[in-house]
């Protein structure tokens, strides 16, 4: 899996932890798909959006923590 690369479409809902799952596991790369936009709703939902992310697009506002 070191060296596998992974597309996540949507980050809504069970997603984000899914992904951290995977990350934690290793992986080679992580690709994050998501064309809408953030909502209040999904600041509940996971970890990678904050405040000033809502109503804006949701891909170029995935914050991933240095590990």
């Amino acid at each position: 899996m070191r060296n596998a690369t992974i597309l996540v479409v949507k980050l809504r809902g069970t997603a984000t932890e899914t992904i951290k799952n995977i990350v934690l596991a290793g992986i080679g790369k992580l690709i994050i798909v998501d064309g809408g936009d953030v909502t209040e709703e999904d600041l509940g939902a996971g970890f990678f959006f904050r405040d000033d992310d809502v109503g804006k697009k949701a891909s170029p506002f995935t914050h991933a923590p240095d590990i």
